[in-house]
C-alpha cells in the first residue's frame, strides 16, 4: 500500500514539477 502511494506522490510531483 505504501508502495502504491510513493508512485501516486512521485507522479503528482512529476505533473507539477
Amino acid at each position: 500500500m505504501k508502495k502504491m502511494g510513493s508512485l501516486l506522490m512521485g507522479s503528482l510531483r512529476m505533473i507539477l514539477i
